[in-house]
């Protein structure tokens, strides 16, 4: 049986949900109930003050009798009390004259107390028949012949013991009522909101054990579609990483076990037959030399690029003309179009001037013409320039080989990468083109390859110009 999870993401939605609910719950009991009796007694008190006012307002003028009526008519009782004692006016809430519901209701020592105002007083008179009170206000309405004539407004105030005992018993009802239906509701949309997570947790769970084929789904949410996303894209770069961890262990393999095999069967041939022969016994030690020498610069190639792509190599930086770099590079090759025909043709700026590290810039310049000129077509021509464009000191050679499709251009800045144009080059280690990545990129410089396939390469380089 399943345990039940009280930190599962779908436990906690709900628990919230339903806590929120419980919360609105609390807020309106507090509000409805606690308060009404509070909020009722302000609306009188309002009432009782916007009636008094429309009627002192229209005291004595045209029309006055009418509104006095209509103020009353809207539930208040009204009397009018000369400062002699005399009753001028007293009218019931039905709007027609009628003596004061309660003898009290009328207090006729008040003008001792509107003394010390500015006008206006307020007090309450309890009302013994009906277990409740009256609001009245009193406020001057007029000095005639010096003596004030002053209103009384009056309302009595229902009691609301009766509604509030009612109104809470609803409440409890619906306050069950909506727990109920929203921890329903909280349990579903829970269970619909957390389904995508557990459908991702358990594929990501698969992608962990190296089913790279695996697909998230989608559809539910935005948040939740960028994701699955983020997830398929690293399934396929956790696809593409396995496939060049297998290429690079073949390569590997083969790049160490050809010379190795070759050392071992010279050694041989040195140990057997050409021992007693110093003719063929150089040539033979000659073979395994190269081959030493081809595997070293294969592991040295292989170290230096870890470190580079690690940060651990340290960069000398200084300004220097990006040209003399470029021709201390070209040196190393001058053999190719003096004994074997290749055609360079050189266009150097020689005022070009960068800041980097001039060993490191020169390496990646070395690698990158060493390409052109083992993949160069037949014509055995090769460009190398260095020029000022928008600011930048650029690097850039041309060969006018087979090219380079556009996929494969994504894949040749990795390590070990190859294609099939780059077969026929025995000498390569597979790490020329990820060292000068690694250099370029220490360098924060703009590089690229551009290429279509019958077409050759151009590969280039920019730093900006000091």
């Amino acid at each position: 049986m399943k345990r039940f999870d009280v930190h599962s993401f779908r436990f906690r939605l709900w628990a919230a949900l339903v806590g929120f609910a419980v919360l609105v719950c609390g807020l309106m009991w507090v509000v409805q109930i606690t308060t009404i009796r509070t909020t009722y007694e302000n609306d009188r008190i309002d009432r009782l003050k916007q009636a008094g006012n429309i009627i002192s307002s229209t005291y004595g003028r045209e029309g006055f009798a009418d509104s006095l009526r209509s103020v009353a008519r809207s539930g208040f009782f009204i009397q009018i009390l000369r400062e002699d004692g005399v009753l001028l006016r007293s009218l019931g809430n039905d709007g027609a004259d009628a003596p004061p519901p309660q003898e009290d209701l009328v207090d006729y020592g008040i003008f001792a107390r509107l003394d010390g105002t500015d006008g206006y007083y307020f007090y309450r008179v309890p009302d013994t028949v009906h277990d409740s009170e009256w609001l009245v206000q009193v406020q001057v309405v007029a000095l005639q012949d010096g003596l004030r004539e002053v209103l009384f407004t009056s309302t009595n105030m229902v009691p609301v013991s009766t509604t509030l005992s009612m109104l809470s018993s609803r409440f409890l009802l619906v306050t069950a009522v909506v727990l109920v239906v929203a921890t329903v509701l909280a349990f579903l949309l829970a269970s619909n909101l957390s389904r995508p997570i557990t459908q991702i947790t358990q594929r990501a769970l698969r992608l962990a054990g190296g089913d790279y084929g695996v697909d998230f789904p989608k559809g539910s949410c935005t948040e939740l579609d960028h994701l699955s996303h983020a997830l398929d894209t690293a399934a396929t770069e956790f696809s593409n990483t396995e496939a060049l961890r297998r290429d690079l262990i073949a390569n590997v393999s083969h790049d160490m076990r050809t010379p190795l095999t070759m050392i071992r069967a010279y050694a041989e041939m040195v140990q057997q037959i050409s021992g007693d022969d110093p003719v063929k016994r150089e040539a033979h030690l000659d073979v395994i030399v190269r081959e030493t020498e081809k595997l070293t610069r294969f592991v040295n190639e292989t170290l230096d690029l870890s470190r580079l792509q690690s940060g651990t190599m340290e960069l000398n930086m200084e300004v220097f003309p990006l040209a003399e770099s470029v021709e201390r590079a070209l040196g190393d090759f001058r053999h190719l179009w003096e004994r074997e025909g290749y055609r360079l043709f050189l266009s150097l700026d020689r005022d070009v001037l960068v800041r980097g590290d001039r060993q490191q810039l020169e390496r990646a310049a070395f690698n990158l013409i060493s390409n052109a000129f083992n993949y160069t077509g037949g014509d055995k021509l090769v460009y190398v320039g260095v020029s000022r464009w928008a600011g930048e000191g650029l690097f850039e050679v041309i060969d006018t080989g087979g090219g380079i499709s556009t996929e494969q251009l994504r894949e040749i800045w990795e390590r070990y990468y190859k294609i099939n144009r780059f077969d026929k080059n025995a000498a390569s280690t597979g790490v020329g083109l990820s060292i000068v990545k690694a250099i370029l990129e220490l360098h924060h410089a703009r590089y690229s390859a551009d290429s279509r396939e019958g077409e050759g390469s151009r590969f280039w380089f920019a730093l900006p110009c000091e």
